[in-house]
């Protein structure tokens, strides 16, 4: 029976997996049948700063990031693992995975953020993000001090496939971005993978081209990649078919 753990992407928390662990969670027949039950154990969602809440210390280091993933592994007596990274978990999930005492049963990355060699994840991203992301910086005084992600990028570009009633909903739940993560350098150089790498290509996303998707896939070396006809936020425009993905490492 497979345990999985959910790291979400910037300015999101757990709560972008609550409709995720319902599709993981539930019976494979209603009314279920007692002796067929989904091969599935426990189901934990947390930030990039392994924190089931919302907020995030906007000063957190990949270095905490990849601790406080360990932690909760160790804390929640996970096994069998499937470790599930969306955005900018996607290195630190492969950190922590190579990091684990007992090797992982997989990995699957979301449209994941993989900077080249020594690069930043902010590296990764589209210019005109690097652009918001420099102003947003200055007006919060050139620091770490954190900063919610402006409105129009969370509804054009993030959660652009959703009806606009749940990007409302969405909307308040988002929280500010983890800046020093997205600033420094990171190298996946001398990470053994300990497991097969699966990469889900959302080919709706505005974010993070399909093509962007595939390069940065590729500086994983051999990796499966999978396509999902989802926006960026995939674990809220496509909740199902997204956990059916997860379900076949189960």
């Amino acid at each position: 029976m497979s345990d999985y753990l959910l790291v979400s992407g910037v300015g999101m928390g757990g709560w972008a997996w609550d409709q995720m662990w319902g599709y993981l969670t539930a019976p494979v027949e209603s009314p279920p049948r007692l002796y067929q039950r989904r091969p599935v154990g426990k189901v934990v969602s947390i930030n990039l700063a392994g924190s089931t809440g919302r907020d995030i210390n906007p000063k957190i280091t990949p270095e905490e990031s990849v601790a406080a993933m360990g932690s909760v592994i160790k804390a929640n007596g996970l096994q069998d693992l499937v470790l599930v990274g969306h955005e900018v978990a996607a290195p630190f999930v492969l950190k922590a995975a190579a990091a684990m005492d007992t090797p992982a049963r997989g990995i699957v990355l979301v449209s994941g953020v993989i900077p080249t060699e020594g690069g930043s994840p902010l590296s990764a991203f589209p210019f005109p993000l690097r652009l918001t992301f420099s102003m947003m910086t200055a007006l919060n005084g050139y620091g770490n001090k954190g900063f919610k992600l402006p409105k129009p990028v969370i509804t054009n570009v993030l959660c652009s496939g959703l009806e606009p009633t749940e990007i409302i909903k969405a909307l308040g739940l988002f929280r500010p971005v983890p800046v020093a993560m997205l600033k420094s350098k990171v190298s996946l150089r001398d990470v053994d993978l300990p497991c097969s790498v699966t990469y889900v290509v959302l080919t709706q996303d505005r974010l993070l081209s399909v093509h962007r998707q595939r390069e940065m896939a590729r500086r994983l070396g051999d990796v499966r990649l999978v396509h999902l006809e989802a926006c960026h936020a995939a674990m809220l425009h496509r909740p199902k078919e997204l956990a059916e993905i997860l379900l076949r490492f189960a």
